[in-house]
């Protein structure tokens, strides 16, 4: 976890803005963001500039910007929008009322928030099977590839692998071809890894290359998390924590496509 470490200590060190619930008098700027999810992505960016536009002040901006990480940008938050909060940490960054200290945080932020976004190809991810075998995300051929992102020491992760297991709709989608899943761990414990079962139609995986978590290549705040997949590995979502939100999710593709 040396990379991810790193980067907490430099989102630390660039300011006392930080994404904490507690340290900002918000509620106005949370209706803010939770209203704008509910318009559509294009009227969404034109009152994120509008809104911009209208704060003066540089301190302002930063505390506006804690807010978009901890509602726009968590996978714990009801309104958690990718794109919309990809999008305004875009504009903070070009905003010309910000000095280059202030941008330090906010483009950090947008650097990780621009990985693996959606509609764009997901990074590779090299990952060893619990037989030794070798395989990589880009071998899945289904029309849909599933990934969840795993600790065996989180209890939530427990929870949700249960969920899976008990999951008719995913198994069948498993064994039609029409999907795969690959639950992937990325720290260095291969013990532990080693140590969990997964159900039959989920590949079990450990990143052995360590790339995402020494070289950061998912930007991963939480654990579990999904990404849903095409069949040409573009991004459809990703840090999604929900379940029930993915399995709607595909449920929805599918029924568009027939």
């Amino acid at each position: 976890m040396k990379f991810r470490f790193v980067i907490a200590l430099a989102l630390a060190c660039t300011g006392v803005h930080t994404a904490s619930a507690q340290s900002l008098p918000r509620s106005k700027a949370e209706s803010f963001f939770t209203r704008l999810c509910a318009t559509t992505t294009d009227s969404a960016k034109t009152i994120i500039d509008q809104k911009l536009n209208a704060i003066t002040k540089p301190n302002e901006i930063l505390k506006f910007t804690d807010t978009a990480e901890a509602i726009l940008g968590s996978p714990a938050s009801p309104a958690h929008n990718e794109v919309l909060y990809t999008y305004f940490l875009q504009s903070v960054v070009a905003s010309k009322k910000l000095s280059e200290n202030d941008k330090l945080r906010p483009s950090l932020l947008l650097e990780n928030s621009q990985k693996n976004q959606i509609g764009t190809t997901a990074t590779n991810i090299a990952y060893q099977l619990p037989d030794g075998s070798f395989h990589s995300l880009y071998d899945a051929t289904t029309p849909l590839t599933l990934i969840y992102f795993n600790d065996p020491d989180c209890d939530a992760c427990h929870k949700v692998k249960e969920n899976i297991a008990a999951s008719a709709f995913l198994c069948n989608l498993c064994s039609e071809n029409k999907l795969s899943i690959i639950g992937i761990y990325p720290f260095n414990d291969k013990a532990k890894w080693q140590s969990q079962t997964f159900p039959p139609f989920v590949a079990n995986g450990w990143d052995y290359t360590q790339s995402i978590d020494e070289e950061a290549t998912y930007d991963l705040p939480t654990m579990p998390l999904f990404y849903l997949l095409d069949g040409n590995k573009t991004v459809i979502a990703k840090n999604e924590p929900s379940l029930k939100k993915i399995e709607k999710t595909i449920a929805d593709l599918i029924s568009a496509n027939h």
